[in-house]
């Protein structure tokens, strides 16, 4: 998922978030339960975990 992500280089946010539906998808096939702050730190530039 981190080459998928840093492959990536389109700007427009919309897209970005389609991206993070489609990988979040994936992860639920997969058993994956948290992509672990990846999806935050590449969507928002920070770990969401830090504001609460």
């Amino acid at each position: 998922m981190k080459l998928a992500l840093a492959d990536y280089d389109s700007s427009e946010s919309a897209e970005r978030d389609q991206v993070l539906v489609y990988l979040t998808k994936v992860m639920q096939i997969c058993g994956v339960e948290s992509s672990a702050e990846l999806f935050n730190v590449w969507r928002y530039g920070f770990p969401y975990g830090w504001l609460v």
